[in-house]
């Protein structure tokens, strides 16, 4: 069986470690998001900004994730993926409908997009380790009796996650032909992303479809987690994507095809990085499709 050999890489000083890990205030623009929270939500436009503020907050203090600090989730990512509009076209028109999975959700943020967008809520799932982050959306987009959306705690490591009494991710088991993972495979080392990967794969149908975004590199890696001391993560570019899926491929008797591109972030990289050899920090879109 192939395998992808890191044994060579150095540990790398990670190249975000200067970003800012929590905002006072919201910095960008988040018209999107705002629009969202106003006709969806019905929020009136005065509350909006001290509504999203007070969420966060309490989420904060769950965990303090930098996507949170930084009010990342206000990108409504799914949106801004050039596969979106396939994607959405999949969850409203195919026939039989086609199941989604939001895979590390967050708030369900992007589950929320779609159904403003017009997909079908009883097939999108969301998923997300914290509990605490699900009940968050309900209280972020004020829906909670009216999303026909689902929303389980799962954990992608727990082999025998909730196998006994269908609980979990379990649940989903051969059930899903998309799945976003958004800010979710960079989280983990090598082995850990073979291990989430092949989970995933047996979360899916046959004609399936992986897409998302994530921090991605020049120069491929090992690098140290910012969050937690002493863990490391393993950080990609485009080829090294590949090489991901193909050990997940062999490992599951699947083939995936990844098309992935980097993406330079204002305020993410230095010409002083590159230099001394640290691979700057890109965001790096990516869509991985199930060959057979």
């Amino acid at each position: 069986m192939a395998t992808f050999d890191n044994s060579d890489m150095e540990d790398q000083k990670d190249p975000c470690d200067s970003i800012p890990r929590y905002n006072e205030n919201i910095e960008e623009d988040i018209a999107p998001a705002r629009t969202l929270l106003e006709e969806y939500s019905k929020i009136p436009p005065d509350q909006v900004i001290a509504h999203i503020h007070a969420v966060r907050d309490k989420a904060w203090q769950i965990h303090p994730y930098p996507c949170l600090g930084r009010f990342r989730f206000l990108d409504l990512s799914i949106s801004l993926h050039p596969l979106y509009p396939t994607v959405l076209a999949r969850l409203k028109d195919s026939s039989p409908p086609q199941t989604f999975l939001d895979l590390g959700c967050c708030f369900g943020q992007d589950i929320r997009r779609l159904v403003a967008d017009g997909a079908h809520g009883e097939n999108l799932y969301g998923a997300d380790l914290r509990l605490e982050f699900l009940e968050l959306g309900y209280e972020l987009f004020r829906d909670k009796g009216s999303l026909k959306a689902h929303f389980l705690e799962g954990d992608v490591f727990e082999e025998g996650d909730g196998a006994e009494g269908g609980k979990g991710l379990s649940k989903l088991d051969g059930k899903i032909d998309v799945i976003y993972a958004a800010s979710f495979l960079h989280l983990f080392a090598w082995e850990e992303q073979v291990r989430a990967g092949t989970r995933m794969v047996r979360l899916m149908r046959d004609d399936s479809l992986v897409f998302g975004r994530q921090v991605g590199t020049t120069k491929p890696g090992v690098y140290a987690r910012r969050t937690d001391t002493g863990r490391m993560r393993y950080r990609h570019d485009p080829d090294s994507f590949q090489k991901l899926w193909d050990v997940i491929g062999e490992k599951t008797g699947t083939k995936w095809k990844v098309k992935a591109e980097l993406q330079k972030v204002k305020g993410w990289q230095s010409e002083e990085q590159e230099a001394h050899g640290i691979g700057n920090p890109r965001m790096m879109q990516f869509q991985v499709h199930r060959l057979k």
